[in-house]
């Protein structure tokens, strides 16, 4: 029995939709059977009996995915699947982190209540890479480490505040500004999460077009 701290089960197809979250998962296994997923103490979402669906299973060597088949459930108690494709670890980091190019805008604030300042005010970037926990962003603009403030980018309907964490400059002078993520209420989490998913599907149906 294998044992993970964090599951996210998605709609399966190009564009997947997150249907739950579970702190509490096992992958269990003999020789006479497919590997199961067993997830407890979850959110129900819109889970269906038999529904193909993909699965990421978090770790602390990574992140691994599979696709499964819902074979049973308890509403928000314990939910089974079959796993009909192991994957495996598609990502050593603790979040999965996904390569973007798109425009963003930020305006900082100065404290926990979030007052608004004229330091940094709806200043433009380029958005490079993001998840759950993060994201890494360019600016014409020199920004001090430790600065907090908001970001609206167009792939959310919400905004996300950060804190700088560190900035790094490439041979060509551009400033890489990488923000550590405040927690976000379930609904926006899944969300964000959703898109990352989406997008991770998107790059690598792009590899393999290559190939």
């Amino acid at each position: 029995m294998e044992i993970y701290r964090k599951a996210e089960v998605f709609t399966s197809g190009e564009k997947p939709v997150l249907l739950a979250i579970s702190l509490w998962c096992t992958v269990q296994s003999d020789e006479n059977m497919k590997p199961q997923l067993i997830l407890k103490d979850f959110n129900t979402g819109s889970l269906t009996l038999h529904r193909p669906v993909n699965v990421l299973l978090y770790s602390e060597l990574g992140i691994y995915e599979a696709a499964a088949i819902l074979t049973f459930i308890v509403p928000n108690t314990q939910a089974n699947f079959l796993i009909t494709r192991w994957s495996g670890r598609i990502e050593r980091r603790s979040n999965l982190k996904v390569r973007v190019d798109f425009r963003g805008q930020i305006t900082s604030y100065e404290d926990e209540d979030k007052t608004w300042t004229d330091y940094v005010k709806h200043v433009n970037v380029e958005v490079k890479n993001i998840s759950a926990g993060g994201v890494m962003f360019t600016s014409k603009n020199e920004l001090d480490i430790g600065m907090r403030g908001s970001l609206t980018i167009p792939v959310v309907p919400f905004p996300l505040f950060f804190t700088i964490l560190r900035a790094e400059r490439d041979s060509s002078d551009a400033v890489f500004y990488g923000c550590r993520l405040d927690p976000l209420v379930p609904h926006a989490d899944a969300l964000l999460c959703s898109y990352i998913y989406q997008r991770q599907v998107q790059l690598r149906q792009s590899r393999e077009d290559e190939i």
